[in-house]
């Protein structure tokens, strides 16, 4: 009977009809519609976590009983499982099913952030607990955890960012502890791609050609997401598809370096072992740049490739293979160039051309729901209306499919939402941890909330999951150097100027880890090499930058107040300035003047988890402003609470117990 109503349940939206219980250090429970439906007590607590980790999710009265009551008489323990039970079904109704003496979870995700999650939230409920407690700990010695994301279906759609509270605590800090473990797992074999690279050749036999061609061979091998792909080299130029399918590969990437064509000619392409086409890109060069294009077009290859590889991973017509591998590039290329509508047009055609493809529909309907931020009110609607169909579709078609996660969280429109916009980028992750896009921007929230440990631990990963996409890397640097350690930010960045040297955001990251670590003679250094960057500063930006530096010689100096007066005046007549001129007040020191600007303007309140604006951090007067942000409606929820409220120093009250361990 359980069987049968488990297949029914299957059928359905697996996203709004199911339970879900996460275990990790303890147990979470949530609704069918998203709510927290947690048990306050330990005990029925630890009742579910042990029917989810159960053979068939279910057990007898008697081995609930010795599990919980064991140091009750027979009777007495009877009562107090049935009591348990019916406040149990009383909170929770269709979690739990009973059926005569067995007692049964109803169909529902179980997501473990590990293989045998420790649960020791749990201990000291009952002599029968400890026990089992004990001897899972014992067993789980002997085995390496599993990532977060290898749980038995979905996770649910959507809940209340106030009541989400603590419970988002047990997905986002198992999906960090499998990132942390993840970082130094050798990839398995089974179920990833196998991709053969190469061989690059030069169509002219010189020098420089033929080194081009040899360095973009060993480029996109390392740019390859290897915990998705096994790569594997192709050097043989003459039988190229022969060798591709000795290898066992299933896509071939090989191309070609011309020299002759205008100022040069990179030529990348995508095939089957079989030789039909998938997909095919050529970058000019200009003058005296063959290299740059080469680089260019290795890391195009490998990013459009490494988000074809996205979750779920079904087989696919060339030909959608293909669209995939426009729509990935097209994506990768407007994030820089601010082409977004060109990016749509090829999302759309791929979404049309497979319309049972989940990954399709995810990453058509993200799209959607991304461009709509800059849409007027009235168009912004029914965009949002139509990316809200394809996610759900996609979610539908495929519950594996993370990127439909990422979607409904570019979907929320209160930058506020700190709590809801965190519960949907945790589902994804739980779902498919492996994503870049959901680690890279579970990052930058726990950082715009100031949990910048726990950020570096997601934008980390995500660098290590698409080593061709810059983003991660450049936010990785960022939060380094919010965390006092701009030399590790620099020495990153330097593995990205070797393959982008004239990228913007890149130059931007540098020269704000030269100026958080205070090396000034750097920074202005670094000003006079970056003027011929395209998209870089304008004039009087760059200007009003190395006036900075001058004053950060000496912050009490006549040019230091200038600058403080001058960056004043700009925010009180550009209110849109209000982030960047008070980030000039927290470099020259100029704490209380800071403050003043941010309570009075909004401001991107990440900047107060800047290195330099530690001062606004421990101040008095900043939970005034971390209320007006949300920020504290946030920690107070949720019960995590900032990195500064370890600082000694911190000159106001910071509760850091979370509301689970109060219980």
């Amino acid at each position: 009977m359980i069987d049968a109503r488990r297949q029914e349940v299957d059928r359905v939206d697996a996203v709004t009809r199911q339970w879900c219980v996460a275990l990790g250090e303890g147990v979470a429970v949530f609704a069918p519609d998203g709510g927290d439906a947690t048990p306050r007590a330990k005990k029925a607590r630890a009742l579910i976590a042990f029917l989810a980790v159960a053979p068939e999710k279910l057990s007898s009265r008697a081995e609930l009983i010795a599990l919980l009551w064991s140091d009750r008489g027979h009777e007495q323990a009877r009562a107090s499982l049935r009591q348990c039970l019916f406040e149990l079904r009383h909170d929770a109704p269709g979690l739990i099913e009973i059926d005569g003496e067995t007692i049964s979870l109803a169909a529902a995700v179980v997501a473990n952030g590990a293989a045998a999650p420790r649960l020791t939230g749990l201990d000291g409920i009952a002599p029968g607990c400890d026990r089992w407690l004990e001897h899972r700990r014992e067993a789980s010695a002997v085995a390496p955890p599993a990532a977060l994301g290898e749980a038995n279906g979905p996770i649910a759609l959507r809940r209340s960012s106030w009541a989400w509270g603590a419970t988002v605590a047990v997905i986002v800090l198992l999906a960090a502890l499998a990132a942390w473990w993840s970082l130094g797992r050798p990839p398995a074999p089974a179920g990833l791609t196998v991709i053969a690279v190469g061989p690059f050749t030069a169509t002219a036999d010189t020098a420089a050609a033929v080194t081009i061609a040899q360095r973009m061979n060993d480029d996109v091998r390392a740019l390859l997401p290897a915990e998705r792909a096994v790569v594997r080299v192709n050097d043989a130029p003459g039988n190229r598809l022969e060798a591709a399918r000795r290898l066992g590969a299933e896509w071939v990437i090989s191309g070609s370096v011309d020299p002759s064509v205008g100022a040069g000619r990179v030529h990348v392409q995508v095939e089957t072992p079989d030789g039909q086409l998938i997909w095919v890109r050529d970058v000019d060069a200009a003058p005296g740049r063959l290299g740059d294009a080469a680089a260019i077009a290795a890391t195009r290859i490998a990013m459009a490739t490494g988000c074809a590889l996205g979750e779920p991973r079904v087989q696919r017509s060339v030909d959608v293979l293909g669209l995939l591998l426009e729509a990935c590039e097209r994506l990768d290329f407007s994030a820089d160039n601010y082409s977004h509508q060109v990016a749509l047009v090829a999302l759309r055609r791929l979404a049309d051309r497979a319309p049972d493809d989940a990954l399709a529909q995810a990453q058509f309907g993200t799209g959607l729901a991304v461009l709509a931020g800059d849409m007027p009110p009235a168009l912004a609607t029914a965009q949002r209306d139509e990316a809200t169909r394809r996610l759900n579709h996609a979610v539908q078609l495929d519950p594996r499919v993370g990127q439909a996660w990422l979607g409904r969280f570019a979907l929320v429109t209160d930058d506020r939402a700190y709590a809801l916009r965190e519960s949907l980028l945790a589902r994804g992750l739980a779902v498919e941890p492996n994503n870049p896009m959901l680690n890279d921007f579970m990052g930058g929230l726990l950082f715009d909330v100031g949990r910048r440990e726990e950020a570096l631990v997601f934008e980390q990963r995500a660098a290590a999951l698409a080593p061709a996409y810059l983003a991660p890397t450049q936010a990785t640097a960022g939060t380094l150097s919010a965390l006092g350690r701009p030399r590790e930010a620099l020495a990153l960045l330097d593995l990205g100027d070797r393959r982008f040297p004239d990228n913007y955001r890149q130059a931007w990251r540098r020269l704000d880890a030269l100026l958080t670590s205070g090396n000034t003679a750097g920074a202005r250094a670094f000003l006079d090499r970056a003027a011929a960057i395209r998209g870089w500063l304008e004039p009087e930006r760059e200007a009003a930058i190395r006036r900075l530096t001058y004053a950060m010689d000496d912050p009490h100096s006549a040019l230091a107040d200038a600058v403080v007066r001058d960056a004043i005046a700009e925010a009180d007549a550009k209110p849109a300035f209000a982030s960047r001129d008070f980030n000039i007040l927290t470099q020259l020191g100029r704490t209380d003047a800071a403050l003043a600007l941010a309570l009075r303007d909004r401001i991107d309140v990440s900047e107060c988890f800047r290195l330099q604006s530690r001062g606004v951090l421990l101040s008095p007067k900043f939970p005034s402003l971390a209320r007006r942000a949300g920020l504290w409606a946030y920690w107070s929820t949720t019960g995590h609470w900032p990195d500064i409220c370890t600082d000694p120093a911190l000159g106001w009250r910071c509760p850091v117990k979370s509301p689970s361990t109060q219980r």
